[in-house]
C-alpha cells in the first residue's frame, strides 16, 4: 500500500489549499515583485508522501545541520508529523522547504530552508 504522509490541513481549507494560502499570504508581503518567468521555473507542492518527507528532511539537514550547525534534536523536534510541509522545486529539482503549524487563530511558518544554490 502507498504511504500517505499525514499533512495537517485545518478546517476551511479545501483541495486547492495552495491557491488559498497564496491568497492569504499574497504578494504584498514581498519586498519586490516576482518576475513572471519565476512562475515557470519554480513550483510548490504539499508533501503527502514518505518520499516527499525524505526530500524536505534532506534539504533541512543540508541547511540547518550541516551549514548552520544546528543540533539534530532542535531541528527535528517532533512537530513534523502534525504540520503541513511545502516543497519548493526549481525545474523539478527540490531546492527549498517550509513547514506550517496550525493553531486556533493563527499559523506559524517554520523551518524555512533554501539550498545555497538558489539563494
Amino acid at each position: 500500500p502507498r504511504f500517505v504522509f499525514p499533512a495537517a490541513i485545518p478546517d476551511g481549507f479545501g483541495p486547492d489549499i495552495m491557491s488559498q494560502i497564496q491568497n492569504k499570504i499574497g504578494e504584498s508581503v514581498l519586498l519586490r515583485r516576482v518576475p513572471p518567468e519565476a512562475y515557470l521555473e519554480y513550483s510548490t507542492e504539499i508533501v503527502r508522501t514518505l518520499d516527499g518527507f525524505h526530500q524536505i528532511s534532506a534539504i533541512r539537514s543540508a541547511v540547518f545541520l550541516s551549514e548552520q550547525d544546528c543540533p539534530y534534536e532542535e531541528e527535528f523536534d517532533g512537530n513534523d508529523f502534525c504540520a503541513t510541509h511545502l516543497l519548493l522545486k526549481a525545474k523539478g529539482r527540490p531546492v527549498g522547504t517550509l513547514r506550517i503549524r496550525w493553531f486556533a487563530e493563527f499559523a506559524k511558518l517554520e523551518r524555512i530552508a533554501l539550498l545555497p544554490c538558489e539563494r
